[in-house]
């Protein structure tokens, strides 16, 4: 069997990203899309191509244009031999529900007031439209800003809010006390969701960023010394807006079994 060389792989990566830039431009109402997941994270594997894409609102052809684009993403894959995810096709999802996914959607707090991350079985994630809130969270701090087509300013926003989110359920759920090792907390951000991943390298800054801006900590020498006191004070104020209830139930563009039904191709996406 011979090896595929590093260079074959990185010309398929690009001739994807090209052609998948082309589709995104034609999507209405688009605010961003973004590629995110294993394909950010292990470069050297071929597999399936996650990619995050967000439409500012839904109107009578939204429903059309994301199993348009789902197609052409499966398509892509298949022809830059890639594998299409037969399950989950593509995430076409409207801003609402990213800000939704941000913001915490998927957190409950315990009896005992602790922030908790809902945890969906694989079926779940298939039946549950609450469970894509949680995929979402975690795929907008999985990305390395590679742009599909729209706002970057915006991407960067929703970026930063996700990191921030994330972190501050990451310092409950690790029991830092004054400081933990940068390295550490890089893997931390995704072993909290059980995922292999560590935060690549641009999202790490902008998770300093977000750090510094929200008076959260300092860097020095390997480490992140925190300030406990705007950590406590922050997370209280993400659990209440978790038990407020306040975030929208934002509607679904279409379930994942209409989704799969509609880009049926083959043997590939099964109806």
């Amino acid at each position: 069997m011979v090896q595929e060389s590093a260079g074959d792989l990185l010309s398929s990566r690009l001739r994807f990203y090209s052609s998948m830039s082309l589709v995104a431009q034609k999507m209405p109402n688009l605010v961003y899309s973004v590629i995110t997941g294993g394909f950010v994270h292990n470069l050297r594997k071929r597999g399936d191509v996650d990619i995050v894409t967000v439409v500012s609102h839904i109107d009578g052809s939204t429903k059309l244009s994301a199993i348009e684009f789902a197609k052409r993403h499966i398509e892509l894959q298949q022809q830059n031999d890639f594998t299409p995810d037969s399950v989950f096709p593509t995430d076409v999802v409207t801003r609402q529900q990213i800000v939704d996914a941000i913001s915490g959607r998927s957190f409950s707090v315990t009896v005992d007031g602790r922030l908790h991350l809902e945890h969906f079985t694989d079926d779940d994630i298939k039946n549950n439209p609450e469970a894509d809130y949680r995929v979402w969270l975690f795929e907008m701090i999985s990305h390395d800003f590679d742009i599909l087509h729209g706002s970057s300013n915006l991407l960067v926003s929703d970026t930063e809010t996700a990191l921030h989110t994330v972190f501050l359920f990451v310092c409950e759920a690790c029991v830092y006390k004054q400081k933990v090792r940068l390295e550490k907390l890089q893997r931390d951000m995704f072993r909290v969701a059980e995922l292999p991943y560590t935060l690549k390298e641009r999202q790490y800054r902008h998770l300093v960023r977000m750090i510094k801006r929200e008076s959260l900590g300092q860097v020095k020498d390997g480490y992140l010394w925190l300030n406990q006191g705007e950590v406590i004070r922050q997370l209280s104020a993400l659990k209440s807006v978790v038990q407020s209830g306040v975030m929208t139930n934002a509607t679904h563009i279409m379930p994942w079994s209409d989704l799969r039904r509609s880009v049926a191709i083959n043997v590939i996406i099964k109806p």
